[in-house]
């Protein structure tokens, strides 16, 4: 199929799914509408200011992104289909490699569904894909201006920052167009950032009071949820639910923050490679160096740790792992990757069905299989 041809269907797919999901929102019929998009409606339209709304976790920017939802409900739906399409010409322009596009997230029927049913991610995806194209033709200004909004829509790339900063520190293309020093850069690209989270938090808790106990605190304070739950500490979740304090510990931070710092170290022991350098006795000497593609496949295996070991997993978090990994060179299209993305698939598949088993109709019996399908999962996704 022609290039020109897969970006038309993937748009015609997009709108019509859009339209059935007009007709297709009221019970019994099954919902095209995630839950999360009418909370984002309510608390736009409907709610003086939208941390009034006990479920609104979001930033109060989206009240001036989404406020035409209120005249034009599938609005927000148009928009982040519309983000999708925009993520993969940006993804087009980082990799060059279409195919990998094509099959990862044009036509990939759980990146389609989330847009279609209301799923914000795709903007912040979007966010953040444009930010590594900056860091790609060294505008570190603008990618810290890009990534402190990123860091202030969702949480997750503030996992980013290290390898970025590294990346900036070593860049030594920018060395040969910009008469700045790797400190600078580096240091550029942090203030950039703290600059742009802070005045993007200051704009939404001007907008609403609230948000900052609501929203952000929320997040970074950590949630118990056991329901709907893809974690591989589910059952942490769940004992923690019923008042067992031990379980209560932040073990799924702990987690994350010793395998990002090992992915961290790991980076640095690498950085060193042999380079020649041109003298009268043409001797050899170490270099730092850190390419782009490396960068790359940092942040995927990152944020593919983060969600994995996260104590709350839904399905929008593994469309941040699939934008990083459509970017990254990890991304090779064979059997054994087909093979383990069956096993991600099939073994969500199997903890849903379990949940819904319990929620629905409140059969227990196989409730201790959902940690197990949830390890596989995460397994299969670490190793993609």
């Amino acid at each position: 199929m022609r290039k020109t041809s897969v970006w038309i269907l993937a748009l015609l797919i997009r709108c019509v799914l859009i339209w059935l999901g007009t007709y297709i929102s009221d019970p019994p019929a099954l919902s095209m509408t995630d839950i999360d998009y009418l909370v984002v409606w309510d608390g736009v339209c409907l709610a003086p200011v939208p941390s009034e709304r006990p479920t609104y976790r979001y930033s109060p920017i989206f009240k001036v992104i989404c406020w035409p939802m209120c005249r034009w409900p599938t609005y927000g739906k148009v928009l982040y289909s519309l983000s999708d399409l925009i993520f993969a010409l940006l993804a087009y322009r980082i990799t060059r490699h279409s195919q990998r596009v094509h099959h990862l997230w044009l036509m990939n029927p759980f990146v389609i569904a989330l847009s279609v049913r209301g799923s914000f991610d795709s903007i912040v995806q979007t966010l953040v894909a444009w930010m590594l194209l900056t860091i790609k033709q060294h505008k570190y200004l603008m990618s810290g201006l890009l990534l402190g909004l990123c860091i202030h829509l969702r949480i997750y790339p503030i996992i980013f920052t290290p390898f970025l900063l590294l990346y900036a520190l070593l860049d030594r293309k920018a060395d040969q167009r910009e008469p700045l020093d790797g400190i600078f850069r580096a240091g550029l690209l942090l203030c950039c950032t703290l600059i742009s989270f802070f005045a993007t938090t200051l704009i939404s808790m001007l907008i609403d009071d609230g948000y900052l106990s609501s929203g952000l605190l929320y997040h970074v304070s950590g949630r118990v949820d056991h329901r709907h739950n893809l974690s591989i500490l589910w059952a942490v979740q769940l004992a923690c639910s019923k008042g067992k304090e031990v379980y209560c510990w932040p073990f799924a931070k702990l987690f994350q923050t010793v395998i990002l710092a090992a992915l961290i170290i790991q980076r640095v022991l690498a950085l060193r490679t042999l380079e020649p350098i041109e003298n009268e006795e043409a001797q050899s000497v170490l270099k730092r160096r850190y390419f782009y593609h490396q960068l790359l496949s940092d942040l995927d295996q990152a944020c593919r740790a983060f969600v994995a070991f996260n104590s709350v997993v839904t399905a929008q978090y593994f469309s941040w792992t699939f934008a990083t990994f459509t970017l990254s060179p990890n991304a090779v299209l064979n059997k054994t990757s087909y093979g383990k993305l069956a096993t991600f698939v099939g073994s969500l598949g199997l903890s849903l069905c379990i949940s819904g088993a319990l929620e629905f109709s409140g059969k227990t019996k196989y409730l201790s299989l959902i940690t197990l399908a949830n390890t596989a999962a995460m397994g299969s996704l670490l190793f993609l």
